[in-house]
């Protein structure tokens, strides 16, 4: 296999995995996702315009807020210069808000622009991101109940299940085929299963 096609091959991964680190607010990982040196960077997105150090830090009050995101992102163009790197990728950017009582889902479609230089470091054959930059292309507010769904949801998966937002409607779906879920599933609206599921698997593969 040749450098260039595995260096393609550690920047998509590295691309992927800075989305899933801020969306899973693993900062630490975020952090090393990037240049260590922070006057190298530079974020410029519609909320942030900073290195990367500054966006680490408005990225966890925010997170400290209940604030969250959910990033899909495919690298689809890498272009290479010896030490130098550009990533173009496709995306989206999607968000639950609430407004006089209804959910509400923001779908924001984008391009994400990533500058890349490879360091000394060995993970991923040194390359660190130097930057994220967004190219907005249309977004579009739906909402995630349809009103004439909305009571038949919260009715049909019992009070419990009506308060948990990650699954709620697939378990509506499924009690109409008659089969029940629990309320106790792992899910974001429940941070604590998300953590202990997480160092279950951490701690069976560092055995």
């Amino acid at each position: 296999m040749s450098d260039s096609l595995l260096d393609e091959m550690a920047i998509r991964a590295l691309v992927v995995e800075e989305r899933y680190c801020r969306d899973t607010d693993q900062f630490e990982a975020l952090r090393r996702c990037y240049h260590p040196d922070p006057s190298k960077t530079f974020i410029d997105i519609i909320r942030y315009h900073g290195d990367i150090d500054g966006f680490l830090e408005r990225s966890s009050s925010m997170a400290g807020q209940g604030t969250s995101s959910i990033h899909t992102i495919n690298p689809v163009q890498i272009t290479l210069n010896g030490d130098k790197a550009f990533s173009v990728s496709l995306g989206s950017i999607i968000s639950r808000f609430s407004q006089d009582g209804v959910d509400y889902d923001l779908v924001s479609q984008c391009r994400f622009l990533s500058r890349l230089e490879r360091t000394g470091e060995e993970a991923r054959r040194g390359w660190k991101m130097l930057s994220m930059q967004v190219i907005y292309v249309q977004d579009a507010i739906t909402p995630a109940f349809p009103a004439e769904l909305r009571d038949d949801v919260n009715d049909a998966v019992g009070e419990g299940m009506a308060s948990r937002e990650s699954y709620r409607g697939l378990a509506y779906v499924l009690a109409q085929m008659g089969d029940p879920v629990t309320d106790t599933l792992p899910g974001t609206d429940d941070p604590g299963s998300v953590e202990a599921l997480q160092q279950q698997n951490l701690s069976w593969v560092h055995e």
